[in-house]
C-alpha cells in the first residue's frame, strides 16, 4: 500500500527493477524449473543399479525460478508500469541458465568485464545490461557503452572516466548513499553511512547536474542498504526512500527519474 501511494501520488511512468543477488540456486531448483517449462510434474531417476526412484516436484521448492513465477503472478495493492528482474550473473554465471532467464524475460546485472562477455555471447543487450561495480576501470565503462547497457555508477568520481570512456548516455544510474542507519521501525537493518561506497545526497545533486550538462537526459537511482533481510517491510520501506530522493531531485536538477533499482539484500 505504502508503495502504491508513492507511485500513484508522487511519481508517474517509473520503471520498477530489482535485481536477485546471491539466489540459493541449486540442482533442484533447476530441475524444477525445467519440469515446469516441459509441463511434467514427475520425473524417473535411473540408478547405476539399474533401479528407478520417481521424483516429485513440488510448488514450494525454495529456488530463483519459483520465485520469479512468484513475482508474476501475485495479486499487488499497485500497477506497477515496467517491472522487471535482473538476475546477478556473479550468482551462477552459467550460459544455459542465463538463456533460460532470458527466454522468461529477465535482465541481467554484471559487475566485470567477463560477467558483460557473458551476457553479450548469451543474447542480452541493451537495456537488458544493467552494469554496476565498485571502482569500475575505465576499460569496462567503454565495453558496458558498447553493449548499451544500463550504468549504475558507483562514486561522483567515476563521471569523469565514464565521459572519456564511452560517453555519457542519455539514461543514467547512480548508487545513493543515505547514510546513517537503515533502519525499519526501531530496527536496524544496516550502516549505509559506514559503508565507501555510493553518493551522497549533495553528491547526488551535484553529480546528475554534471550528467546534464554532459547530454544525460533521466536518470535511475539505486541502493543497496541491507543485506539478508528477511523482513517484508524492506522492499517498500527502501522504495519509499528512493522515490522520495528521485522527486526531490527532479525538482531540484530538472531530470526526469526513468526508474528505481532496489537491488537485493533479501535473505533466504
Amino acid at each position: 500500500t505504502r508503495i502504491g501511494r508513492i507511485l500513484t501520488d508522487k511519481i508517474n511512468s517509473i520503471r520498477f527493477i530489482r535485481v536477485i543477488h546471491k539466489p540459493v540456486l541449486h540442482s533442484l531448483s533447476v530441475l524444477i524449473f525445467l519440469k515446469q517449462r516441459i509441463g511434467s510434474r514427475n520425473q524417473v531417476s535411473h540408478r547405476p543399479n539399474g533401479t528407478d526412484s520417481q521424483v516429485t516436484v513440488q510448488d514450494d521448492d525454495v529456488g530463483i525460478f519459483s520465485a520469479l513465477q512468484r513475482t508474476r503472478t501475485a495479486d499487488t495493492p499497485i500497477s506497477v508500469p515496467e517491472f522487471r528482474e535482473y538476475f546477478a550473473v556473479k550468482a551462477l554465471p552459467n550460459p544455459t541458465i542465463l538463456r533460460i532467464l532470458k527466454e522468461e524475460g529477465c535482465g541481467v546485472d554484471c559487475s566485470s568485464s567477463t560477467e558483460l562477455m557473458l551476457a553479450d555471447a548469451c543474447g542480452f543487450h541493451g537495456a537488458d545490461i544493467m552494469f554496476s561495480a565498485n571502482a569500475m576501470p575505465a576499460e569496462e565503462l567503454a565495453q558496458a557503452r558498447s553493449l548499451d547497457a544500463f550504468i549504475n555508477l558507483d562514486d561522483i568520481t567515476h563521471i569523469e572516466k565514464l565521459r572519456t570512456h564511452g560517453g555519457v548516455p542519455e539514461c543514467i544510474c547512480c548508487r545513493y548513499n543515505p547514510g546513517g542507519d537503515f533502519t525499519i521501525g526501531t530496527t536496524i537493518m544496516g550502516n549505509p553511512g559506514e559503508a565507501k561506497y555510493g553518493f551522497t545526497y549533495p553528491q547526488l545533486e551535484e553529480g546528475l547536474a554534471e550528467l546534464k550538462r554532459l547530454g544525460a537526459k533521466t536518470f535511475g537511482l539505486h541502493a543497496f542498504l541491507s543485506s539478508n533481510t528477511i523482513d517484508n517491510a524492506y522492499y517498500p520501506t527502501l522504495a519509499e526512500l528512493l522515490f522520495e530522493t528521485g522527486r526531490k531531485l527532479m525538482d531540484k536538477v530538472g531530470m526526469k527519474l526513468a526508474f528505481v533499482n532496489l537491488s537485493g539484500g533479501v535473505g533466504i
